[in-house]
This record gives C-alpha cells, structure tokens and sequence, in this order.
C-alpha cells in the first residue's frame, strides 16, 4: 500500500509461516527482508528508524523494551500491554484498515515527529535499568528476610 523506496522492513524472528512470508514477499517485490533468528539488542535497533510491532496480543515485549532503551521510537499495535509499556514514546495503529501506512506517510512527510517520538523514550529509559529493578525486588523481599 505504501510503495515508497525509502521505507524497508526487516522482519526478526521465525515461526511457522516464513516460507509463505518469503513466498508473498518474493511475489510482490516488496522492500522487506527476513531475518531470522537474529538476536535484538540495543546496537542491532540502533541501525533503524523506527521499531515497529503489529501483535495481536503481547505479554511483556522484551523487544519493543530494547527499542526503549536504544532510544528507537516504535510503532505499535493499539494494545493495552504495548500502551502500558511504550506511552508515549510510540504511535499507535489498529491492524487490518490502513492507518499504519497513513502515519508510515505522515512520517515520511514529518521527520520531527518521529525526532520527538525519539526523544520521549528518555523518560522511560529510566523505568527498565536494571539496577532501578534489582533495587524493587530487594524492596520487596528485604522485609521478608528480615
């Protein structure tokens, strides 16, 4: 729907529908690459503009945090967890109607929207050191020890 030669996808992870992924991929000439079983972390995101992550149900993303404390302003799926875990250092979409291609355009024509996206995982950067969790669980089990 977007055919714009300066958006590209990579997509991680690997399941039961790559082959059929790649098939559609192939068939269409689409900007998107498979990659697999590739481990994420912070310098692999730091290499993109955006995380983008269309789930239909999420847990706790150990990813979508990674992109937080890469600095990588994300691209998510309108779900309670992913709200509760990105807030405002993402833009939201419903699958399925086309309104991640439309902010995909008002990105490409706004880049400070997605600088100040960017800007706002600062805030949450904090939220996943591990040391601030470390210093929760002790606060936690340090009554019940004593």
């Amino acid at each position: 729907m977007l055919n714009d030669e300066r958006v590209s996808l990579d997509i991680y992870g690997k399941g039961d529908l790559n082959e059929e992924l790649q098939a559609f991929i192939t068939q269409h000439s689409l900007p998107a690459q498979l990659k697999q079983e590739a481990k994420i972390t912070s310098e692999l995101l730091a290499g993109y503009d955006a995380f983008l992550m269309p789930s239909i149900s999420e847990g706790m993303p150990i990813s979508l945090i990674e992109a937080i404390v890469t600095g990588l302003p994300s691209l998510l799926t309108d779900l309670p967890q992913l709200r509760d875990t990105a807030k405002d250092a993402a833009l939201y979409f419903k699958l399925n109607n086309g309104e991640l291609c439309h902010i995909l355009q008002q990105l490409l024509n706004d880049k400070q929207r997605l600088k100040t996206i960017a800007a706002n995982t600062a805030n949450l950067k904090e939220q996943f050191d591990i040391n601030r969790h470390i210093e929760k669980v002790r606060h936690i089990y340090n009554p019940l020890i004593d």
